[in-house]
């Protein structure tokens, strides 16, 4: 049965109690892994007890569940039902995308310096392979629309077959301004592949339009459902434009990948595999739990009953008043940090959703110790520091030198949360820099 729908005022505390959050802990790193509504996680163990009991029918019947679940996410995404499918991760969708792309000897992939380590490294493995050019253009910083533009589209050139960007990226938080490079790539026959995973539901800056699958228009778009949707893990997606389809190479080549053919045996796998060349592709890789893709729908309608947008004509999963009340909460942490710090942001608030970096300064090494700068290991220290001795999640990343604390500002993130983290990450600096601190002594 469903729970009743959150007040219009309902707490972050209110909010917390319809997860499975850990109680102890303060959980500020939702932009990583999501978190799912208790009640969405009953339904996905309800779809995974009906198709233990049984398989067979439930595999009969699922290529028709599974449309309608597409057919519901392509509404809340503005995008084509039929272009889409669904894939475990966003990983996998970069994946899918990097192996049907054709790629020659000199020609250049070309990328910026603010990706995602994971798809970075699929892409130069694939250049490795193919003897192609990956290009990695620095991106200014702090991000404007204006430099970022200018910095891509002076790197466009002859050779130019493939334009990687992120929506929103990983490490630094920045919400990219994509569509005016993604349409000079398109007006060049540039192939463009965006890596949306932390975009889809994301709160953004109010002069920011809701993500939208025909706005952006990349030839393949990938996306997490488990992060700012709240779906269950294991649910992302790509959208791959018609040309396309039948070209996509699946990372598991099944049953969607053999001939069909008049009498053949693999026509009565249609109900599995699906009849058009994309989801033939992408659907069916062998005996898998589908149940996190069936839910989708459920998410959906979850936020559209606690939090629908306020906006009459928003689409469907645009976040509603709550979310962008989380989204306000660590701005405003973030504005009071670099003024107490005396640090420059990465980005003005327009390119900044419910995810913020909160920059670094230089630490000392003990009191009265020269200032020290941040390094991969020192900023995994911090935030192995902030678990272990104040029970706060979250992610220390870096970028350029600089050290980041990046904070998510999901709905169940009160201010208390985010106080407790302002009070605890000097002293945690204070831990990490003692000299001797990180070799134990």
């Amino acid at each position: 049965m469903d729970a009743p729908a959150l007040a219009a005022d309902c707490s972050p505390v209110d909010w917390r109690r319809r997860f499975l959050l850990h109680p102890s802990l303060v959980p500020l790193n939702h932009g990583s892994f999501g978190a799912c509504p208790a009640e969405v996680m009953d339904h996905v163990q309800a779809l995974q007890r009906e198709a233990e009991a049984d398989l067979s029918g439930h595999y009969a019947q699922v290529g028709e569940r599974l449309a309608s679940a597409r057919t519901r996410l392509a509404e809340a995404l503005d995008g084509q039902a039929d272009s889409l499918a669904f894939v475990p991760n966003a990983t996998t969708g970069v994946q899918v995308a990097v192996d049907s792309v054709p790629l020659q000897p000199g020609d250049e992939v070309l990328t910026t310096d603010l990706e995602y380590g994971a798809c970075l490294a699929q892409w130069a493995r694939r250049c490795a392979e193919t003897g192609a050019v990956l290009r990695v253009v620095l991106v200014p910083l702090p991000l404007t629309e204006a430099g970022f533009t200018e910095a891509l589209t002076a790197a466009l050139g002859p050779r130019t077959r493939v334009l990687f960007a992120s929506a929103v990226t990983s490490a630094t938080a920045l919400v990219l301004p994509l569509t005016p490079i993604l349409a000079a790539a398109r007006a060049a026959g540039v192939t463009t592949v965006v890596d949306a995973a932390h975009a889809p539901g994301l709160p953004l800056h109010a002069g920011q339009p809701a993500f939208s699958l025909r706005r952006l228009g990349a030839d393949f778009c990938t996306g997490n459902l488990h992060k700012w949707i709240c779906a269950p893990k294991g649910a992302a997606f790509l959208h791959v434009a018609p040309r396309w389809h039948a070209r996509v190479r699946p990372p598991v080549a099944s049953w969607g990948q053999v001939p069909r053919t008049p009498g053949a045996a693999v026509l009565a796998l249609d109900a599995i595999t699906g009849n058009d060349a994309l989801q033939r592709a992408l659907q069916w890789q062998g005996t898998r739990d589908l149940s996190a893709f069936l839910a989708v729908p459920a998410v959906l309608d979850w936020w559209r009953r606690h939090d629908p947008p306020a906006a009459a004509d928003a689409p469907p999963a645009a976040p509603g008043p709550a979310r962008e009340d989380a989204r306000a909460r660590v701005l405003a942490l973030l504005e009071r940090h670099v003024k107490r710090w005396n640090e420059i942001p990465l980005a003005a608030s327009t390119h900044l959703g419910a995810m913020v970096p909160l920059p670094l300064p230089p630490w000392p090494a003990g009191p009265g110790g020269e200032p020290q700068a941040w390094t991969g290991e020192t900023a995994a220290a911090l935030q192995q520091r902030l678990r272990d001795d104040h029970g706060i999640v979250v992610p220390v990343t870096t970028h350029g030198g600089r050290a980041f604390i990046r904070v998510s500002g999901a709905v169940y993130v009160s201010e208390d949360d985010l106080q407790r983290l302002e009070a605890a990450w000097p002293a945690a600096c204070d831990a990490v820099f003692r000299p001797g601190a990180l070799h134990g002594e």
